[in-house]
């Protein structure tokens, strides 16, 4: 016996199913098959536009990162009704301070595929994120001194390289005119930089700490600074090694010869030095 839609009177068939008396086209247009529990609240920091949804906050540069967050909170705050089985949602274009974000939303009814753009409300928080609170407070725990024996364009230009791998832990890094100084948030990153500086050039390593104070666990705190000598040895270079003045003649691969002026010269590994001088 053939059944007809109650809506719109269309006959079943095999393109035409009919679900609780309703075609899919009039089940999507007058049932509620998927409920929007919640709206989504997004926060934005009013200083660098990061965003943040639930615990994880994503520099504004980000972009497909951003769409995949908000495109997940917003997947999460919609329930199928019962016999519909989600397949995939899909973020519409978002534009910042929208009040609503579009959603569509494809699913199962059975074996048919339906279709359903959701409007989902969106409650924007100005708010300021971590990283910007640290820099905005001007703190930070660590000072790596990086001083170079030759301050060419490739120690200068590595510090565009540190900036972009540990930006989120990097206050600012301070031009001199023999180096420079790196502003660090934290101590844990220390050890990271210091690693990235050490792949690079033979270093020769010492530490210190500045002005110590109690923390309220009873600790003693002080910050901390690490200075850096990079050996990039260069012909002309002047060394004093044993109280014993050098010039140097030659640096090949990962060796060095050094004249002391008097006709006598001396060849080492290039890492010795770092224990030398």
């Amino acid at each position: 016996m053939s059944r007809f839609c109650a809506e719109c009177g269309v006959e079943e068939s095999a393109d035409t199913p009919i679900f609780n008396n309703l075609c899919l086209k009039c089940l999507l247009e007058s049932c509620s098959l998927f409920e929007v529990r919640r709206g989504v609240v997004i926060h934005i920091c009013r200083k660098c536009g990061s965003i943040r949804s639930g615990n994880r906050w994503v520099r504004a540069d980000d972009v497909m990162e951003i769409y995949n967050l908000i495109s997940n909170a917003s997947a999460r705050s919609i329930k199928p009704a019962l016999g519909v089985k989600i397949v995939d949602t899909v973020l519409k274009p978002l534009e910042i301070y929208s009040p609503l974000l579009e959603v569509e939303v494809k699913a199962l009814i059975g074996n048919n595929p339906i279709s359903k753009t959701l409007r989902i409300g969106v409650e924007w928080v100005r708010d300021i994120c971590p990283l910007c609170l640290k820099r905005y407070s001007g703190s930070y725990e660590a000072v790596i001194q990086v001083r170079p024996l030759n301050y060419d364009d490739e120690v200068r230009e590595f510090k565009n390289t540190l900036m972009h791998i540990f930006r989120e832990n990097i206050l600012e890094i301070e031009d001199l005119e023999k180096g420079y100084d790196i502003k660090v948030f934290n101590i844990h990153a220390v050890r990271q930089i210091v690693d990235e500086i050490r792949r690079r050039w033979i270093v020769k390593i010492s530490k210190s700490y500045g002005e110590q104070r109690r923390s309220r666990e009873g600790r003693r705190r002080g910050r901390q600074y690490i200075s850096m000598r990079i050996i990039n040895l260069k012909p002309g270079n002047r060394l004093v090694i044993k109280n014993k003045a050098y010039i140097v003649n030659s640096v090949i691969n990962n060796t060095v010869v050094l004249s002391d002026g008097l006709g006598n010269s001396k060849t080492l590994e290039v890492r010795r030095l770092e224990k030398l001088i």
